[in-house]
């Protein structure tokens, strides 16, 4: 065996024993997926408002061994590749307290060591693994009422007035008049009327295909961002992972892709009207601030309302086990209102404010 021969047939032992070290597994079989314990569990939330004093809580809970574990080390190796893996180590329940837990709430414990003792109970039992519970867990019961507030309050006013406004609008305006007035803008009738108008720009229909491709694109993006919703948690962890090896699936999952789309859109037509404008205008630096001080009229008094509407509780009036969420969205935006208004949000971290708007900076 010469020199070569030898050099490969140790990189091959060493990557063979590098590969059998690794401090990540790739993928299991069905039996050994099996063993571990479900990443996310919810008991039935409807199911368990029919008591009489039905408690549902929300919790997280993390995989612990006093020692060595097989079990936990394949666990905590599979999980370990997060970019297509769950963190299988950290269990997410929503609990039924007065069913699932009952055995434990019935001793006169505190709801935390209810809690933790019930989970711990069946994972010990079904996968021979303790848990711990974290901090921060969120309980819903019965006769839990919402507290409105001075916010909330200003908001409905708000809200009620536009309504107003709107009906008033729609029956006081001459319909046979092409004169703007503020009472018109607020016109359904009128609104709509100018929405479905076709222009008689002769240059427009050229433009038609443009129209075509940002239909795709937005279907695309709402179809992605529909399923990210139910990965978000998901009963069936095995087949989500799996989805990041399907076919299509890269190019789904790659949305910076999809936005470029929207950018170059968004700046081609930019571009097109400030050349339609300097058609009848001497083009100056003084469009660029001009043209910015319009685009932002014209966002943000919609942008204002949606925002406002997130900061008020009206979004929390329904009842469902994951309002903490959205809780910490009301509080956010309360603080953070300013930022939007002014379109610098995405320079600020630490907000969960209305996180999908990121994109209104970028074409604004």
């Amino acid at each position: 065996m010469d020199k070569t021969d030898k050099k490969m047939l140790i990189l091959f032992v060493l990557s063979v024993l590098f590969q059998s070290s690794s401090a990540e597994v790739y993928s299991l079989n069905e039996s050994e997926y099996a063993l571990m314990p479900p990443v996310i569990h919810l008991d039935s939330y409807e199911d368990c408002t029919q008591d009489a004093k039905w408690l549902y809580c929300k919790a997280e809970f993390v995989l612990v061994s006093d020692e060595y574990n097989p079990r936990l080390a394949m666990i905590e190796k599979y999980s370990a590749h997060r970019p297509t893996h769950y963190n299988h180590t950290l269990l997410r329940r929503g609990i039924c307290v007065t069913q699932t837990c009952k055995r434990f709430y019935e001793t006169g414990r505190d709801l935390r060591s209810t809690l933790g003792a019930c989970i711990n109970d069946s994972v010990y039992n079904n996968y021979q693994l303790n848990t711990v519970m974290l901090d921060g867990y969120d309980c819903s019961k019965k006769d839990m009422k919402i507290q409105f507030d001075r916010v909330d309050f200003y908001v409905g006013l708000i809200c009620i007035a536009i309504l107003i406004v709107n009906i008033v609008a729609n029956f006081v305006e001459d319909k046979d008049s092409d004169d703007s007035t503020f009472l018109s803008c607020f016109s359904i009738s009128r609104n709509w009327k100018k929405l479905t108008n076709v222009t008689g720009e002769p240059r427009f229909p050229i433009l038609q295909g443009i129209h075509g491709i940002r239909t795709m694109t937005m279907y695309l993006v709402i179809a992605g961002h529909t399923g990210v919703a139910t990965m978000s948690l998901p009963s069936n962890t095995d087949y989500v992972e799996g989805l990041y090896f399907f076919g299509p699936m890269p190019i789904i999952l790659n949305g910076p892709l999809i936005i470029q789309t929207f950018l170059v859109i968004s700046s081609f037509l930019l571009i097109f009207i400030w050349l339609k404008y300097s058609e009848k205008n001497k083009p100056s630096w003084k469009m660029i601030p001009i043209q910015f001080l319009m685009r932002w009229t014209r966002l943000t008094p919609s942008y204002a309302i949606v925002l406002a509407l997130t900061a008020s509780k009206f979004g929390r009036i329904s009842s469902q086990p994951n309002w903490k969420i959205v809780g910490n969205e009301i509080a956010d935006c309360r603080r953070d209102w300013w930022k939007h208004l002014l379109y610098i949000n995405n320079y600020f971290d630490n907000s969960e404010c209305m996180i999908h708007t990121w994109y209104v900076y970028l074409f604004t």
